[in-house]
């Protein structure tokens, strides 16, 4: 994601935030429920998700020092402050970092796991969103 997209997203996203809550990473890819959850799990368990076809979409990616958040972007691809998706950074884990052209992160809040997919202009978002949830690079 180039830095005038960041700025825009990191701007639309600030008023959001809750007192003393800091990004520390921005990024974008595409967001689906794991092949081996439940589809309608999925979607109850994320705050603020109301249908399964939002979580297929490409989304802004924003993980601060206590939630990982899923942003809707505008029709023109920019950012927005429209939060569809919030995993507090407590319950978040993640696994399974894949490589190729399409490089993919199935992250999960205990009950339901979500798979993004990065192409490959954001696999280095990829490997920098792995390394800051902990997870094994090889």
């Amino acid at each position: 994601m180039n830095s005038r997209l960041r700025r825009k997203l990191v701007a639309a996203i600030t008023p959001e935030l809750a007192p003393g809550e800091t990004i520390e990473l921005t990024g974008r890819g595409r967001v689906a429920t794991a092949p081996h959850s439940a589809v309608g799990a999925a979607a109850s368990a994320i705050a603020k998700v109301n249908t399964v076809g939002q979580l297929r979409r490409e989304r802004f990616l924003v993980l601060t020092d206590r939630r990982f958040l899923l942003v809707a972007p505008s029709r023109g691809y920019q950012p927005t402050s429209n939060i569809v998706g919030v995993i507090d950074r407590e319950h978040l884990s993640a696994a399974r970092l894949t490589g190729g052209l399409l490089a993919s992160i199935d992250v999960s809040d205990g009950s339901t796991t979500l798979r993004l997919t990065f192409p490959l202009p954001d696999r280095t978002f990829a490997k920098e969103l792995a390394g800051a949830l902990g997870v094994p690079q090889g």
